[in-house]
This record gives structure tokens, sequence and C-alpha cells, in this order.
């Protein structure tokens, strides 16, 4: 358990160190910058099990960057939120796997399902806009 807490904040600071380093344009040491092909060593260590705590971000912009949201269980208007009033274009699952619906309420879902990994442009999976999304298992 306590590994799993410890993990989860680290991947929880590297995630804030990603988002403030994508903002600003900046290349953080170990070689994160923009693609972030680091940080999958670390989404595919955390994900393996299924049982716990899943959480996604989803980022305004391409290639993890800009505004960006942090979802824990099912998100039923992922445009609700104020504070994160963008269409996502790139996002992160660390655990657990999701499916992302066009419309708020788990309406109009697509035809697949994100597991962990790292999603550069989530137009390139033929998705325009999340108007919410769910946790599957």
């Amino acid at each position: 358990m306590k590994n799993k807490i410890l993990l989860t904040f680290c991947v929880a600071v590297l995630i804030g160190l990603l988002c403030v380093s994508a903002q600003r344009n900046i290349m953080m040491p170990g070689g994160f910058g923009p693609g972030v092909s680091d940080l999958q060593s670390v989404v595919g260590a955390g994900a393996a099990g299924t049982g716990g705590p899943s959480e996604a971000v989803l980022f305004a912009e391409a290639d993890q960057r800009g505004a960006h949201k942090h979802i824990f269980e099912s998100d039923v208007d992922i445009g609700a939120d104020i504070a994160f009033n963008a269409t996502p274009r790139s996002m992160v699952v660390l655990s657990g796997v999701w499916r992302l619906y066009r419309e708020p309420n788990f309406q109009s879902p697509y035809d697949m399902e994100f597991g962990p990994g790292i999603y550069p442009s989530i137009l390139d999976y033929g998705i325009s806009v999340i108007g919410s999304m769910k946790r599957l298992r």
C-alpha cells in the first residue's frame, strides 16, 4: 500500500512538473519536453493494476500542453468545469481504462477504450470533442 501511495505521489509531482514545463516550453531534466516519451515508463509502471484508483489527465492542447484537468472517476460533463473550459486535445491515462463520449451524460460514445499511456493528439483517434468520460475499470 505504501508503494502505491508513493508511486501515486511521484506521478502527480511529475505531471505537475510536466504541466509547468509545457506551459513555459521549458525542457525538463531527464528529457521531459514536447513528446514526453520518458513519462511512458512511469505511466506503465503505475498502471498495471485495475483494482486501485484510476486517473487520467486531459490537456487543452496537443502534446500535453496548456490547461489541464485531472479525472479520477467518471465525469458526466467535462465542459462544466469553468477552470477547464477548453476542448481537450491530448491526454495521459495514468491508470484504469476509460471510454470517451461526444456529449455530456455519457451520450454518443466513441468506439474505443483508452488504457494507460500518453496520447499526444486525440485528434489522431478521430476524437474532436469530449463531452464526458467514464471509468470502465
